[in-house]
């Protein structure tokens, strides 16, 4: 099963903001965290506005969240466009501490992949496009 993904962050290496994922059999996650203390000024003005969604309580439920759609699949490839879609996306399993972190067998993989999303910098709309694009239904 492939799984493609896509995140938004707060500027170059900044914290993460958004992420979805996108599966082939059509389901789909995406959170948006707890808004940065301090914006990125492109990210305001480009990110933020396209959201489309309230955030999470905390970082926490929004973990729980992500590893639970996870674990609904056996042994996924994750499919990204970016590196640092990749590093978020290892990042959040993780955790804070080697007692937090979780071990979800899977295969990442970055592509090179033209898209045109319906919202450009919603993550959503981006691993939909990347989906579509690399020739999912």
């Amino acid at each position: 099963m492939n799984i493609y993904v896509d995140c938004e962050f707060n500027g170059w290496m900044g914290e993460l903001i958004s992420f979805a994922m996108v599966a082939d059999d059509g389901m789909e996650f995406y959170a948006v965290l707890p808004e940065p203390r301090v914006w990125d000024k492109w990210c305001f003005e480009n990110v933020f506005p396209v959201l489309n969604k309230e955030p999470v309580a905390s970082v926490g439920d929004f973990r729980v969240a992500f590893i639970e759609f996870l674990r609904g699949y056996r042994d996924p490839t994750i499919i990204a466009d970016w590196p640092a879609d990749i590093m978020h996306f290892s990042q959040v399993l993780l955790g804070k501490s080697h007692e937090e972190s979780v071990s979800i067998p899977c295969s990442l993989k970055l592509v090179n992949c033209d898209y045109t999303s319906a919202t450009p910098h919603n993550a959503l709309a981006d691993a939909r496009a990347i989906r579509a694009a690399l020739g999912a239904a």
